[in-house]
């Protein structure tokens, strides 16, 4: 196996060891100004047509981002971490971690352990340790997350590492004509704060079809009665 696989493969299993503990060190503006802890729910797309699998700098550009939000979490603020791709897949369960902000495991040392765990993705897939996927539910996974998650009893924000290319029996966004069905997902009242889609329209070359992915989401998520986000924020750049 080549060593860069190996080391990879080491970094991710230490990373995902330690994300429920870190070292302790001084206090900071975390304890010095204490806010309401948040939930940050972080959705990994596997899927085969995302660059998060394939594309290194891509990998490492977005993991950067998703570490600057964890940096800033409150104490107590919770952070989960799931796959998304083919439904109900179980090829990648690495990837499934629960971890929370506090004295002992505080937002900076949490926000480098996820740094190195995203940036290693396409590594770890090119060795096998983790597994393209064939299909992009992201739909269904909001659905099954709606089911575990209530945002009505803290601030919960997604923030979704994907093309949003929504491939599923639902439908499929790489055809034009195709949009998001309004009524998958109900939260009611308790509407979640806000979904993030980082690296939307990557892979399809048009910037034409990159807005009309972003304005699909962004209709889906903040518009109608059973929008379930206050927010929508989809970047393909950044």
């Amino acid at each position: 196996m080549n060593r860069i696989f190996i080391i990879s493969a080491a970094i991710v299993s230490l990373t995902i060891a330690a994300l429920g503990t870190a070292k302790a060190g001084s206090t900071n503006a975390h304890w010095a100004d204490p806010k309401d802890p948040e939930r940050l729910v972080i959705g990994l797309d596997m899927s085969a047509s995302n660059p998060l699998v394939d594309e290194a700098d891509h990998a490492r550009k977005i993991a950067s981002r998703v570490a600057d939000y964890v940096r800033a979490l409150p104490v107590k603020s919770e952070v989960i971490i799931r796959p998304l791709g083919m439904y109900n897949s179980t090829s990648n369960e690495l990837l499934r971690i629960d971890s929370r902000i506090s004295s002992k495991n505080r937002p900076e040392d949490l926000a480098f352990k996820i740094e190195q765990l995203i940036g290693s993705i396409p590594d770890l897939v090119r060795s096998g340790t983790l597994n393209a996927e064939g299909y992009t539910n992201i739909l269904a996974f909001l659905e099954n997350m709606n089911q575990v998650v209530d945002c009505g009893d803290i601030q919960t924000t997604y923030i979704l590492l994907s093309d949003g290319i929504e491939d599923s029996q639902y439908t499929n966004l790489r055809n034009s004509n195709s949009t998001l069905p309004r009524d998958v997902l109900r939260t009611g009242d308790a509407k979640c704060h806000e979904l993030q889609i980082l690296g939307i329209g990557r892979g399809m070359g048009s910037p034409q079809e990159t807005k009309r992915i972003r304005d699909e989401w962004r209709v889906w998520a903040e518009e109608g009665d059973a929008n379930p986000f206050l927010h929508f924020i989809g970047l393909n750049d950044w």
